[in-house]
C-alpha cells in the first residue's frame, strides 16, 4: 500500500538545503525544542477531535519542526517561504514517524489535511503542504531512510569542517559510519532500483566534494575522513592521499583556467574594439574568398561553353565530310 517513489523523491536529499533542514531535524530529535501545547502558531490543529493517539503525538512534533524551519528561514534568508524540496522532506519525515510505529495506511494525510489551519504565516503554503503529503511504499521508504542517514552524516561532517573547531577527530567517527552505511546499501540493494543506485552515486560525488573542501582548508583531514571505496566489499578502511587531493585540485584548476580563458576570448571578440577589428577582417576575407569563388565559377562556365562549341564544330565538320 502507498505511492511508489519517483526519481525526484530520491534526488531530493541532494537537492534540498541539507544543512538548514537537518539543523531543525537534529534539534527536534535532541529535544532542544520545547513541545508547546499552544496552537496559536501551528500549521495543523492537533487538538482537533479527529486527531488522537499516535497521530496527535506526531502532529505536535510536526508543528514544532515546521516552526523551527520557519524561524530559521526568516532569520537566515530573505526568502521566507519554504521551497518545494522542503515540503518533500516534510512528507518523508512524516512517513518515517508513522511507518516506524507500524502505520501503513494513508489516514494520517487525511487527518492532517482536514485540520490544516496555518497560523505560521507566509513561510508555509497550505496547498503546497497538502499536495506534498502522500504515503510511500515501504520498500521505497526503507531505501530513502538510508539516504537520509547518509546525508545526516554529511551534514555533521560539514558542520565540523566549517566551524574551524577542535573537533576534527570527531569527523573520523562520522565519516567511518557514513562509509560503512554506503557500502552496506550498495551490497544490499545494488541493481534493484535505478533511482536508488543513481542517488547513491550522487551522494558519493557530494561526499567527495566535501572531503576535498576539507583538505584545502586543513590537510590534517586526510587522516580523519574515510574514503568511499570503489569495491563495496572492501573491508579495510582507506583514506585519501595527498596525491588524490593534488590531482583533484590540479584538474579543477586546469578546468577553471580553460573556462576563464574561453570567457575572456569571447569577451574580447564580442565587446571590444579588438574584436570589432577581427570580425571586420574576417568579413573582408570571406568576401574576398567569395569573389574568388565567383570568378572561378565564371571562368569554368566560359571554358565549358567554349569546349562545347568546339566539340559541336568538330562534330559538324565530321558530319558534312561524311
Amino acid at each position: 500500500m502507498g505511492t511508489q517513489a519517483t526519481e525526484k523523491d530520491y534526488k531530493n536529499f541532494d537537492i534540498m538545503d541539507k544543512n538548514y533542514i537537518y539543523k531543525a531535524v537534529i534539534s527536534l530529535n535532541r529535544s532542544m525544542l520545547r513541545e508547546s501545547s499552544s496552537e496559536n502558531n501551528s500549521i495543523i490543529n492537533c487538538d482537533s477531535s479527529g486527531i488522537t493517539g499516535r497521530t496527535k503525538t506526531v502532529c505536535k512534533k510536526f508543528n514544532n519542526l515546521i516552526r523551527s524551519l520557519c524561524s530559521s528561514k526568516s532569520v537566515e534568508l530573505k526568502n521566507k517561504c519554504l521551497n518545494n524540496s522542503g515540503y518533500e522532506y516534510l512528507n518523508f519525515w512524516v512517513n518515517c514517524e508513522f511507518n516506524g510505529e507500524g502505520f501503513f495506511d494513508n489516514t494520517f494525510t487525511e487527518d492532517f489535511q482536514a485540520n490544516m489551519q496555518n497560523k505560521i504565516g507566509e513561510c508555509v503554503s497550505n496547498d503546497k503542504l497538502i499536495n506534498a503529503l502522500k504515503l510511500f511504499k515501504h520498500e521505497d521508504l526503507k531505501k530513502m531512510k538510508i539516504l537520509d542517514e547518509l546525508y545526516k552524516s554529511y551534514h555533521e561532517m560539514h558542520e565540523i569542517i566549517i566551524s574551524a573547531s577542535d573537533e576534527i577527530a570527531k569527523c573520523l567517527k562520522t565519516s567511518t559510519k557514513c562509509v560503512e552505511d554506503y557500502k552496506s546499501a550498495i551490497r544490499q540493494f545494488q541493481g534493484q532500483n535505478n533511482y536508488f543506485d543513481n542517488a547513491l552515486m550522487t551522494f558519493k560525488k557530494t561526499y567527495e566534494a566535501l572531503a576535498y573542501e576539507a583538505f584545502r582548508k586543513n590537510i590534517s583531514y586526510l587522516s580523519h575522513i574515510a574514503k568511499i571505496p570503489e569495491d563495496p566489499n572492501e573491508s579495510k578502511l582507506t583514506f585519501y592521499t595527498i596525491g588524490d587531493n593534488r590531482n583533484k585540485i590540479i584538474l579543477i584548476s586546469l578546468f577553471g583556467s580553460v573556462i576563464a580563458v574561453v570567457l575572456v576570448l569571447i569577451y574580447f571578440y564580442r565587446f571590444t574594439s579588438f574584436g570589432t577589428l577581427m570580425r571586420a577582417r574576417s568579413r573582408k576575407k570571406k568576401k574576398r574568398f567569395n569573389n574568388q569563388d565567383d570568378s572561378m565559377n565564371n571562368s569554368l562556365c566560359i571554358n565549358n561553353s567554349n569546349i562545347i562549341r568546339h566539340n559541336n564544330r568538330k562534330y559538324n565538320l565530321a558530319y558534312h565530310s561524311a
